[in-house]
């Protein structure tokens, strides 16, 4: 199962318990996110090497679509709400850009020195250093339910717990801490953190 679906995968979850925790949208049916799901792993499967990141994101954003238009037109299963299919896309986009950012992180840290070296998992607070707010997992792990409160980029957080596993994301490992703000705890990974 590649990174991107992954991730995909965990922004079809967070759109289904925003849409199960919201009292004021009917609840859709389970089968319209698990249609969600089974389009976006065909599309983020196998990508053949000459596709661009563009196209595929616009492909994406095609399956959200033709999802969408298939629920409307299935007698059987009840239309879902119209804010499922834009929560998911305005997720992806910021799935997009996330990615992006780090991307650009990590070239940008490919052409720099490498920083002094000090023991991450020692510390006890950090700064997030992402350009976007942060979901919190309720588990160290992609496919884990996601808090509806998220973290404001630039927010101090308190470090509680580091996962035990490594996962290796784009070339670099990586671990899930964590963490608390505001009163609330959950589970972000620690590339998105700022010791400084």
């Amino acid at each position: 199962m590649s990174l991107l679906y992954q991730l995909i995968r965990g922004a079809v979850k967070a759109v289904q318990s925003k849409n199960e925790a919201d009292e004021n949208i009917k609840t859709a049916d389970a089968s319209v996110f698990a249609d969600l799901g089974d389009r976006l792993e065909r599309t983020t499967s196998n990508v053949p090497e000459s596709r661009s990141e563009e196209e595929l994101y616009e492909e994406i954003k095609r399956e959200i679509e033709a999802s969408k238009h298939q629920n409307e037109l299935d007698a059987n299963v009840e239309t879902a709400d119209a804010s499922v299919y834009s929560d998911l896309s305005c997720q992806i986009d910021e799935l997009k850009a996330k990615l992006a950012a780090e991307k650009a992180k990590n070239t940008a840290e490919y052409h720099h020195e490498a920083k002094p070296v000090f023991d991450p998992m020692k510390q006890t607070s950090a700064r997030i250093a992402s350009a976007g707010s942060l979901e919190m997992r309720a588990n160290p792990e992609f496919g884990a339910a996601i808090n509806v409160n998220r973290i404001p980029p630039k927010s101090q957080i308190r470090i509680l717990e580091w996962s035990d596993k490594s996962i290796n994301l784009d070339g670099k490992d990586s671990k899930f801490v964590l963490v608390e703000f505001n009163g609330q705890q959950g589970w972000i990974l620690d590339r998105y953190l700022d010791f400084a």
